[in-house]
């Protein structure tokens, strides 16, 4: 027995796929991407994730005098929910969600911020990672090392996502 052919779609490859950019998802066609991906021949949605982890800010943050005297160190990973399909087939960055765009634009807000609480930076770098329209959302891990004296780290994890908040 023989299967239909996939539909002729818009897309970068014959079979291709529907991408709603509003959306920043993709739908792929049977026997197009699905195929590249190994998957089963299906209409799905993709969605991916781009991630960046520990990533090192110097800043003064905290509600104690002791604080707020010189810098620590907070790690930070980030979370992106977002469609890499494009970028996957094209191998372009300019159908990517570039992950050094955001962490220096995460590095150049607290540069010279003062915050009191690590939930407001993980608030601004949620913030951050959703100014490109292509992220659906983002999930942020701020960690402060040292903030226990009987723990490695302490810490807040906060998700995002577009529109709603």
């Amino acid at each position: 027995m023989q299967q239909a052919p996939a539909p002729r779609l818009p897309g970068p490859i014959h079979g291709g796929w529907i991408s709603n950019a509003k959306s920043g998802l993709t739908l792929a066609a049977p026997g197009s991407i699905s195929r590249m991906y190994g998957a089963a021949p299906a209409w799905r949605w993709i969605m991916d994730t781009l991630f960046i982890t520990d990533l090192r800010l110097k800043m003064t943050v905290g509600t104690k005098p002791r604080e707020r005297i010189k810098p620590q160190t907070l790690l930070v990973d980030m979370e992106m929910t977002c469609d890499l399909a494009r970028a996957g087939c094209s191998d372009s960055l300019k159908d990517a969600v570039n992950y050094n765009d955001i962490a220096k634009a995460v590095r150049a807000r607290f540069r010279k911020a003062r915050p009191f609480l690590i939930e407001r930076v993980a608030e601004e770098i949620s913030s951050i990672c959703l100014s490109d329209p292509r992220v659906m959302s983002a999930t942020v891990t701020v960690r402060k090392p040292g903030a226990l004296p009987f723990a490695r780290n302490a810490g807040v994890r906060l998700t995002r996502s577009r529109g709603k908040r």
